[in-house]
């Protein structure tokens, strides 16, 4: 007999008390709200976890996408709480090598970030994103496969190119194509087409964990799409969203690591790329590359150039700036500072937009570290 327990709290506010059900059968796995139909979390016993971690490894296409992302959501939501050790967690996820559902990924990806995040500075996150990274290293190369655009296509076709001097990526991102422009047209149009799917996001999300996780490859990947694709593609007088060809779902971290890599010459590039934009997407993957600037003057120019008029910033797009920079952890450094030194000049260029000022605050006090700064906002705002 093993017991299941349902409507596992997550939120202590909660007045519903858990569900236990005694489950009558001992060697078989049971999964309970199977595909997810039902709005409460499930947590099961040692002998219940055992068993589907069992049959996860033995074939775990058995249950479905939605019922396989339930289930390794339901453990980080229980280990969370300390309702599940974190070596039950661990086994679960042996199988997810042979993965191949990128909704489960997803899920997968996002318990292993929380993790990294918990441990911040401390030893044990060097451990924490070791093991994330070679778990994921696997889906990551075959992911990256995709990182192709028009030009290498044609280059592959025996169409000539200008900038077949410039080396490839360290990720094997050749792809077989037939010497048929009527074929490489369907097959570009098809890709169009697929730009904007789910799985392409929670691929461009994989993606953009695993490099986060340290894989020394991630640098000078992206850093050479970055030259090849933007750098030496696009023109001063171009935009974005039709000069670069990458698939839409690599452009943000190509960027990131573009201007992380190579400085100065990239964050130009990319700002003088947002300010000729007009695509809202594509603005947003740039605003997303320019705060991967590492030096710390380089992330305040970029705030208090959104904060002035003559800027380019728009008005409706300085929360998006503030909140990007913030994520960089080089910004723990100045975030609460800037938002107490530039207070009045903030107020200013909102003009009582207060929910857009909220905004700016939230991005800042994010990245409270001592007592101090929590006594300077307390007299800021005279709590």
């Amino acid at each position: 007999m093993f017991k299941v327990l349902l409507g596992l709290e997550t939120n202590h506010d909660l007045e519903d008390e858990p569900l236990y059900l005694n489950i009558e059968r001992e060697e078989s796995p049971l999964i309970v709200n199977v595909d997810r139909n039902g709005y409460f979390r499930q947590n099961y016993d040692v002998r219940g976890w055992k068993n589907i971690v069992k049959q996860l490894k033995e074939d775990h296409e058995v249950y479905s996408e939605r019922t396989r992302f339930g289930l390794i959501s339901d453990a980080f939501a229980a280990a969370q709480i300390g309702r599940l050790d974190y070596e039950t967690v661990f086994q679960l996820l042996d199988y997810v090598p042979k993965e191949e559902s990128s909704l489960v990924w997803y899920m997968v990806k996002n318990g292993l970030d929380t993790i990294a995040k918990f441990y911040g500075n401390e030893p044990d996150n060097i451990w924490a994103k070791r093991y994330a990274e070679k778990l994921m290293r696997k889906r990551a190369k075959r992911i990256t496969r995709n990182i192709t655009s028009k030009e290498q296509e044609e280059v592959r076709a025996g169409m000539p190119s200008k900038s077949e001097d410039i080396p490839s990526p360290v990720f094997d991102v050749s792809v077989e194509e037939p010497n048929s422009r009527k074929i490489l047209s369907k097959r570009s149009e098809e890709h169009k087409a697929s730009d904007s799917s789910l799985n392409d996001f929670f691929d461009g999300s994989f993606i953009e964990a695993y490099c986060k996780f340290g894989p020394k490859n991630c640098s000078s990947t992206f850093r050479s799409v970055f030259e090849k694709e933007v750098q030496h593609r696009c023109g001063d007088n171009d935009k974005a969203s039709q000069c670069v060809r990458l698939p839409r779902h690599f452009r943000g971290i190509t960027y990131c690591y573009g201007v992380k890599k190579l400085g100065g010459i990239a964050l130009e590039k990319v700002k003088n790329l947002y300010k000729l934009e007009d695509d809202e997407e594509e603005k947003k993957r740039l605003t997303k590359g320019m705060s991967c600037a590492s030096k710390v003057s380089e992330l305040k120019g970029q705030l208090l150039n959104a904060l002035e008029r003559t800027g380019g910033i728009r008005i409706s797009d300085i929360v998006m700036v503030f909140n990007s920079v913030s994520v960089n952890p080089t910004a723990e450094e100045f975030m609460v500072n800037f938002l107490i030194e530039k207070w009045e000049m903030i107020i200013a260029r909102f003009r009582g937009e207060f929910k857009q000022i909220e905004g700016v605050i939230n991005a800042c006090l994010g990245k409270l570290r001592s007592e101090g700064q929590i006594m300077l906002v307390s007299v800021l705002f005279e709590f």
